[in-house]
């Protein structure tokens, strides 16, 4: 029986480094969760894998 109450560790997706549960920068789609051990590993992925930023928002005024 495991007694550890530590959650198992996570990988960041960009450098494969374990990272605490509660410290993994997390980067959200739609049909998946992505785990980064910082924003620059985060930026990397994002920049190799042509990612654009989840926070990018049409701002064009609709017509009333």
């Amino acid at each position: 029986m495991d007694t550890d109450p530590r959650p198992e560790p996570l990988s960041c997706e960009e450098c494969r480094a374990e990272i605490p549960r509660d410290e993994a920068v997390v980067s959200e789609g739609q049909d998946y969760v992505m785990y980064f051990c910082s924003p620059a590993c985060h930026a990397a992925w994002r920049a190799a894998h042509d990612e654009p930023l989840a926070t990018t928002h049409d701002h064009r005024r609709r017509p009333r």
